[in-house]
């Protein structure tokens, strides 16, 4: 038996050995990365007042929530590697499903793996005093994805496990900055004030949609990697049950969070403050350091910077979770596109001994880094580029791009109840068709808007994707001889 027939438990395929607890901590912590703490400042100041803020964040956690009870279908019914890549063959073909992984493993991977890696280091920059240039900024996140994509090429429980870890850490370190400021409000020295929900920063002379399509990239991005679950669902025990428990359980986690997160942002921040923040440098605050500024402002200088330490270290800890979490998944879909000789053969081998995607792992970080090395480039040389920092370039460029995809494997839902009437669903999408039917609707606006609004961001997805239409044609002229 060949690799590419290789049943899931046999020594030359990956090892199933991720339990319903880390199926969990991926959908939450390959999510929880750096949006919840440097993208508020932007939506802040794109939507300029508190309740369109929360009406943002609550209804980018509603749409993903629509799209992981569908997505649940697909992972249960065809839970091997490579996730949307595997749904996208079935439902339309090969060549849907080999622009998505060309995509995703070439692009968007590297891409969101290379913005994480760029706010770590500031975030590093930050604990240390550094004041890095963009070209030691670049250098220092090149290194922190080798480092990475060394601890998955290792094992999937090394991996896993780092998941998490670093989850649990994510997750209460957020309850915690949630909490706190009502939590301190019940001292004389608490510096909520119940008056910051009804202020406002919005330009006069701004453009409604522009600022609302703005915003919800924002919100979108910090939403992203929710599926990520899926393309290691090969090494997961029952997935048929444990995906969608993943998926279902780990939305609610996000919007909860990420809610009650914002709650606190803005009990001790107005919205102008919150606005001020976003910088065009790449060294942005985050919400949360400026929280603790403000919160501890009577300690003096001591007790602020103590606080400042403390919570970069939380975003720094979120920030590697996510890294460690982008190179466990994304090179899943290199590996299943290589088993079926769509994509280089040797991308879809495990490791004999680690009985991981090793070459496809390696591949992917090589990838990172060239992507940090372009967006430096573009951000020091290209005019439309020149007042973006690498962060936000990488970011908006990685939902429009993904969000044509995740579209497609939603809208697979219905394909395949069509097609695949009597296959095997252990679980079925809850309000089906509304549920899958919402998201559909919801991004094929939202994407109609984003490329108005975003041409540079959304031209490129669109050209990243046709240079997959003549390496789709190589690869299946090399697997034909």
């Amino acid at each position: 038996m060949s690799t590419r027939d290789a049943a899931p438990d046999e020594p030359q395929s990956l090892l199933r050995a991720l339990g319903p607890g880390m199926a969990l901590a991926m959908v939450v912590g390959s999510t929880i990365g750096s949006g919840i703490f440097f993208k508020p400042a932007r939506i802040a100041q794109e939507t300029g007042s508190f309740p369109m803020i929360m009406g943002a964040w609550l209804l980018g956690g509603i749409v993903c929530s629509c799209g992981a009870l569908s997505m649940a279908e697909l992972g249960a019914m065809m839970p091997r590697a490579g996730g949307m890549y595997v749904y996208l063959k079935e439902a339309y073909g090969r060549l849907p499903a080999f622009l998505y992984g060309w995509c995703e493993f070439m692009f968007n991977g590297p891409a969101a793996n290379g913005a994480l890696s760029v706010a770590a280091v500031t975030t590093f920059a930050t604990l240390a005093g550094w004041s890095p240039d963009v070209w030691s900024n670049a250098l220092a996140a090149s290194g922190v994805i080798v480092v990475f994509a060394a601890i998955n090429i290792i094992g999937v429980i090394w991996g896993g496990g780092m998941q998490a870890l670093t989850t649990v850490l994510k997750v209460a370190s957020l309850a915690l900055i949630a909490l706190l400021p009502w939590g301190m409000s019940l001292t004389a020295d608490s510096a909520v004030a119940v008056a910051n929900f009804t202020t406002e920063a919005i330009p006069s002379d701004s453009d409604g949609i522009a600022r609302f399509v703005a915003a919800m990239l924002a919100v979108m991005w910090a939403y992203n990697g929710w599926e990520g679950v899926t393309p290691v669902a090969e090494e997961i025990r029952d997935p048929q049950k444990n995906i969608p428990l993943a998926l279902g359980g780990g939305l609610l986690v996000l919007t909860i969070v990420y809610c009650t997160v914002n709650l606190g942002y803005h009990s001790v921040l107005s919205v102008p403050e919150l606005a001020a923040l976003r910088a065009i440098d790449g060294n942005e605050k985050s919400a949360a350091v400026a929280l603790i500024e403000k919160q501890f402002a009577f300690t003096g200088e001591t007790g602020v910077r103590v606080g400042q330490l403390a919570i970069s270290t939380v975003i720094l800890i979120s920030a590697l979770g996510a890294i460690c979490s982008g190179l466990l998944y994304s090179p899943r879909v290199a590996f299943a596109m290589g088993r079926d000789r769509l994509f280089f053969p040797a991308l879809g081998r495990a490791h004999a001994r680690f009985r991981t995607p090793a070459a496809a792992i390696a591949t992917q970080a090589a990838m990172a880094v060239f992507m940090i090395v372009l967006s430096a480039l573009g951000s020091a040389f290209i005019p439309l580029l020149k007042d973006k920092s690498v962060f936000h370039i990488l970011t908006d460029y990685i939902v429009f791009s993904a969000s044509c995809f995740l579209a497609l494997s939603v809208t697979a839902v219905f394909v395949l109840r069509r097609r695949l009437p009597e296959a095997e669903r252990p679980y079925r999408t809850w309000g089906y068709p509304f549920v899958p039917g919402f998201y559909i609707v919801f991004y094929l606006v939202f994407l109609g808007l984003v490329f108005q609004g975003n041409p540079v961001e959304s031209l490129a997805g669109f050209g990243l994707m046709a240079l997959g239409l003549p390496a789709f044609a190589l690869f299946r002229r090399s697997d034909r001889h």
